[in-house]
């Protein structure tokens, strides 16, 4: 799947995150503070543009698991 920064901007928008920066930026922003929330399809998604090994191991783990909690509501 190719992963577009509108894409990306929009998953921030919908979890409360910045929307500013490059693809990549956007996707360990996305995998830092909310991989908890996203759903796997998004997490498969941003997989590939995560920097951080450690942010693709949690998301990997996330995957197998099938793991995802609902967003607190406001």
């Amino acid at each position: 799947m190719n992963i577009t920064k509108k894409y990306l901007q929009h998953l921030c928008k919908k979890y409360t995150l910045s929307i500013n920066g490059t693809k990549q930026s956007l996707a360990d922003r996305l995998c830092g503070l909310r991989g908890v929330y996203l759903s796997n399809t998004e997490r498969k998604a941003i997989l590939p543009l995560c920097s951080n090994n450690k942010n693709k191991k949690i998301l990997k783990k996330m995957l197998d698991e099938n793991y995802r909690q609902k967003m607190p509501k406001k």
